[in-house]
């Protein structure tokens, strides 16, 4: 079968398509058809071995896994002999943490993977696992969202902002996004109560006070989130600059215990339960993905090379359909 493969830590020219052997399900495996993927910055992260932390779990040296992990919607095409949850034709996605599926073919334990939301298709299905699993805990799990409440989301483009826009929203919340003037449409699709330009300070000196802020990507010290944050408000930091993630870690803590206030760094886990949470919503009408270009399989450095380009307008996809 047709694989995307990388011996070596490096840039997009590591990036090749291979034929490698068709795998084999387990008892407890399911072999699935890939349809589609989609690339997170976890995919660039791990192709270019930075920060140098990862490769403590992903290789040393080179990358354990020659086949880039992550979101994929496929179809089912066999299942190992215990596994009962699944059948033959079932249209299923996830993100998988483990095993290689910028492929054809790809295997994964019958439990990480849950049935695709019926209302899309599988470019869509593949856009949501990573960046819509983040945007969720990030609401639920660390920000506590209650219906009702008023949430900041600055850096609100992409594809976690655009759905933490969405879940906010069919959350009850009242949502004030900040992004760049160009992903103001984004935005707008994604019904955000108040979009504001981070570029123009007149938008700035509109920013009042949140329930709950999300730092997504870039950097404000966390002074600047904190006179923004109601009392008892809570600021959760996801990913960006190394400053915002460290102040968030080290600072955080030390800031709560003078103003009342709660800073916390998310870390998304990759859980099933919430990825078939978000198949619901999306077949409900609450979640929308917004795609901005869709590659072939064999254009994978350039699919790689605009989703790094910071021009892409939402999920960039990598198709295996013909």
């Amino acid at each position: 079968m047709k694989a995307v493969t990388y011996d070596r830590y490096g840039s997009f020219e590591e990036l090749k398509i291979s034929t490698i052997e068709k795998p084999i399900p387990k008892d407890d495996e399911v072999l699935i058809s890939i349809k589609a993927n989609s690339i997170n910055k976890a995919n660039l992260l791990l192709l270019q071995g930075k920060p140098a932390m990862i490769r403590l779990f992903y290789g040393l040296k080179g990358p354990k896994n020659k086949t880039p992990i992550g979101d994929f919607s496929g179809v089912i095409e066999s299942v190992g002999k215990t596994v009962t949850s699944f059948k033959p034709g079932d249209e299923v996605f996830a993100e998988s943490s483990s095993s290689g599926v910028f492929c054809e073919y790809a295997v994964l334990k019958a439990k990480k993977v849950v049935l695709k939301p019926k209302t899309l298709s599988h470019e869509a299905s593949a856009a949501i696992p990573l960046a819509g699993q983040t945007a969720l805990q990030a609401l639920r799990d660390a920000g506590k969202l209650k219906s009702g409440q008023s949430i900041l989301i600055y850096g609100a483009s992409g594809g976690v902002g655009t759905y933490t826009i969405q879940i906010a929203k069919a959350m009850g919340a009242h949502v004030t996004a900040v992004c760049s003037q160009r992903s103001h449409n984004q935005a707008y699709q994604s019904k955000a109560d108040v979009i504001l330009d981070y570029n123009k300070k007149d938008d700035l000196d509109r920013l009042g006070q949140y329930d709950l802020i999300l730092g997504i990507n870039g950097y404000h010290p966390l002074r600047f989130y904190q006179k923004h944050l109601n009392r008892g408000g809570i600021y959760v930091c996801i990913g960006g600059d190394g400053r915002q993630i460290a102040q968030a870690m080290l600072q955080g803590p030390i800031r709560g215990l003078f103003t009342g206030l709660t800073f916390k760094s998310l870390v998304a886990k990759n859980n099933p339960q919430d990825t078939e949470i978000l198949a619901n919503m999306a077949d409900q009408g609450q979640l929308h993905p917004i795609i901005d270009s869709v590659f072939p399989l064999e254009h994978v450095q350039k699919a790689y090379q605009h989703y790094a380009s910071g021009k892409a307008l939402g999920k960039v996809i990598i198709s295996n359909t013909p």
